[in-house]
């Protein structure tokens, strides 16, 4: 998959203190709504095939989408 973003922050190695340690934040950018629902709807499925229904719900604090429809096959 691939997406374009935007860098909104980096906390550098040298930066780090508790509960802040380094990496960077990314805004990604869409097309439209109908390609941000797309790339969400895609991830959501890649989540559930990786740690089941019942882990996705724990972590998004939401329902797992439903099965594949036949827009999306795999």
């Amino acid at each position: 998959m691939v997406l374009q973003g935007v860098v909104r922050w980096v906390v550098d190695a040298g930066q780090t203190r508790t509960g802040r340690p380094a990496g960077m934040g990314i805004a990604f950018v869409y097309d439209s709504p109908s390609h941000k629902e797309a790339v969400e709807t895609r991830l959501d499925r890649l989540m559930v095939e990786a740690l089941g229904p019942i882990a996705f719900e724990k972590l998004m604090g939401r329902p797992a989408p439903s099965e594949r429809t036949e827009d999306d096959p795999r």
